[in-house]
């Protein structure tokens, strides 16, 4: 409990003077929290004159909210919670960073905003992080900082949200089902790279067909070469041998990908799966074992790796860059990424376990307190059950799961999650008592921007987009037909 509640009669306060309960509220709390108190000896870990004592009058008489100075965060001083704390402001700093910026911006963000319409995607990103994805995020640290709470139990301020937490929750152990596979995928690539002759350069391997195409002849057929990268995309989806694949060309880092790491020709689709390649399960079981190693001591233990984690992909980013600008047409390249094509600008869809172990061991804390090694066994079962569904995602059809987590684990329920807490905080718990928690922490209330976008304009985008997310194959038939319809069975109902 991080805040004191002392509840004052209506009969007490016209008995005695309202500021000896103020007082006498501020005395209950630092004996609960802050020291010891008894009529002979007094040990405050705070001033009596330091506590923040708030009345809050109600139909049974007054109730005083008393917090310690700098708001709840501050009881770390004062009283152990059992709470793991960041070692230096800089951990926590890091970390941040490196939840802005990580896989994704090398992997995911490329390719959306390739297929979104290059430039043109840049508008809608721009604004959405504006007037979106920035407040809110803004929001959630200040909810757990000040609140020191996980997904879960931080919604004790409102318990007619608290599904929002399981959501949460929900949503980040499934999205760990496929995106440590990239991480695995990426391993994969890093072995693969110490052979002097890399693999995927040429088509004089086992696994290319007579549609690979050499870079070194790729490199003479000028634009053409677009369209043969633009096609090997699309075995993802499905195009497949056949008439179609006859007339296409396929870049030897494609064939290698598809046909010599996952192996896609092993399969016929969802129907059949195949066993886990070995390669692949050991490069997963690697990621997963560096993820338990970063997660089992809770902060104190990701505080160190987030020194690596959070640079690596500013490093990355660079190199990526560096190389990409040496390549051959890599200025026509980048005209062509960035090219706004307006007319193909429409919904665009934006996408821890560390959420996932912290949620529900504070959810459950009378469980897990008092147990040794609670946490590490607990993080333990948690990357164990998460790594044994990935395995579904290094099989042969492994792909085609991979495509439906990418899909619809972290699409619209992530956004659903986001308006019902910004709808809970700003409407429901009230955003001048939010700005009040925030000038509790930080010496001041949040600016007008600020307020303005958790109570406005954040939810209207996200309503906007809610309702304007449908499966694909409703996408491709809006393209085709050009008749819109929306709030339809297999829309929200989708499996």
């Amino acid at each position: 409990m991080l805040v004191h509640y002392v509840h004052i009669s209506d009969e007490a306060r016209r008995a005695f003077r309202l500021e000896f309960f103020v007082l006498r509220a501020s005395e209950q709390f630092l004996a609960a929290y802050g020291g010891t108190y008894d009529a002979h000896s007094w040990t405050p870990a705070w001033r009596v004159q330091d506590l923040q004592v708030q009345l809050e009058e109600d139909e049974r008489g007054y109730e005083a909210l008393v917090v310690p100075p700098g708001g709840p965060g501050d009881l770390d001083g004062g009283v152990n919670d059992g709470r793991e704390t960041w070692g230096r402001g800089a951990d926590f700093l890091l970390s941040i960073i490196g939840f802005a910026v990580d896989l994704a911006n090398v992997w995911r963000f490329p390719y959306l905003c390739y297929r979104n319409g290059g430039g043109a995607f840049l508008i809608p990103y721009t604004l959405m992080m504006v007037f979106g994805a920035v407040p809110l995020f803004y929001m959630e640290l200040i909810l757990g900082q000040y609140n020191r709470q996980g997904p879960v139990t931080v919604w004790r301020i409102c318990p007619l949200f608290k599904g929002i937490g399981f959501c949460a929750v929900l949503v980040a152990f499934y999205v760990s089902f496929y995106y440590n596979v990239i991480i695995g995928w990426a391993l994969y690539f890093l072995v693969a790279s110490a052979n002097p002759d890399l693999p995927w350069l040429h088509c004089n391997n086992t696994w290319n067909t007579e549609f690979c195409m050499d870079s070194q002849l790729n490199n003479t057929l000028g634009a053409s070469n677009n369209d043969s990268a633009n096609n090997s995309v699309d075995i993802t989806s499905g195009v497949a041998a056949g008439s179609v694949a006859k007339k296409l060309h396929f870049s030897p880092a494609s064939e290698y990908f598809h046909r010599a790491v996952l192996e896609m020709q092993r399969s016929g689709g969802l129907q059949d799966m195949g066993y886990p390649k070995w390669q692949l399960v050991l490069c997963l079981l690697v990621v997963y074992t560096m993820l338990y190693l970063s997660l089992f001591k809770g902060v104190k233990s990701s505080g160190k790796v987030v020194w690596a984690t959070a640079t690596l992909p500013y490093v990355v980013l660079t190199i990526l860059l560096i190389r990409g600008l040496m390549l051959p047409g890599a200025i026509g390249g980048i005209v062509y990424y960035l090219k706004p094509e307006m007319d193909r600008l429409s919904d665009t869809q934006m996408g821890g376990m560390e959420c996932v172990i912290t949620g529900l061991m504070d959810e459950f804390h009378s469980f897990f307190q008092g147990r040794r090694f609670a946490r590490e066994i607990f993080t333990l079962g948690a990357a164990a059950v998460s790594f044994s569904v990935a395995l579904i995602n290094v099989t042969p059809g492994g792909i085609y799961m991979f495509h439906l987590f990418d899909t619809y684990s972290a699409g619209i329920s992530l956004l659903c999650s986001a308006l019902f807490e910004a709808i809970a905080v700003s409407w429901f718990y009230g955003l001048e008592r939010f700005s009040q928690d925030v000038e509790a922490m930080l010496g001041s209330k949040p600016g007008l921007y600020w307020r303005i976008c958790w109570k406005f304009i954040s939810p209207s985008f996200l309503i906007r987009l809610a309702i304007n997310i449908t499966p694909l194959e409703e996408h491709e038939s809006i393209r085709q037909t050009h008749k819109v319809s929306r709030f339809r069975c297999r829309h929200w109902l989708y499996v």
